[in-house]
């Protein structure tokens, strides 16, 4: 998690930037580590320092391309994938394919070549779904003959139970 320091509006303490903050990817925005300037390693912020950054106010790194948002730091990140002025936002095509795009590739974006990419990938996707299929339609058509089996003996079986069955009931 970084920003530029100029971004932050109002009075800040110096003592806040004598250190670099450093967010996981996955984890929490409440877990922010802290590295001294001076030292190597990283240690968790206090409550109290978490509290301080994530009550700063700080303006959009976008701004340059026409943002006017202030937003508190604890929100800065979110504020920013969801950013209109965001360069890098996905955005749907308006020349009529649908594709997301993101907004700074927009001028050299070729419908034709990514719907011919995404049409091949539906092509291999749909490949695979049909293999898929004929295995499933292979092991059902065992089962199938498996059933039919066991039919036959068990009717073999309940015919041969019969017979037996009957012998002990014959008059002598």
């Amino acid at each position: 998690m970084g920003f530029d320091i100029a971004l932050i509006i109002g009075r800040t303490d110096e003592e806040l930037f004598m250190f670099d903050m450093y967010q996981y990817p996955g984890e929490s925005s409440s877990v922010v580590h802290l590295r001294a300037r001076l030292l190597p390693q990283l240690v968790p912020a206090s409550r109290l320092m978490r509290n301080m950054l994530g009550s700063l106010k700080i303006k959009c790194c976008y701004f340059e391309n026409g943002c006017q948002k202030v937003v508190q730091l604890e929100d800065f990140r979110s504020h920013l994938a969801s950013c209109y002025h965001n360069t890098k936002r996905d955005v749907r095509c308006p020349k009529g394919c649908g594709m997301k795009v993101p907004k700074d590739e927009m001028s050299k974006h070729n419908c034709v070549v990514k719907l011919r990419e995404f049409v091949m990938q539906q092509r291999k996707e749909i490949l695979k779904m049909k293999v898929a299929l004929a295995g499933q339609q292979q092991r059902i058509s065992s089962y199938c003959r498996d059933i039919e089996i066991l039919q036959h003996y068990i009717t073999g079986l309940t015919y041969t139970n019969s017979v037996v069955g009957n012998i002990g009931d014959q008059p002598n």
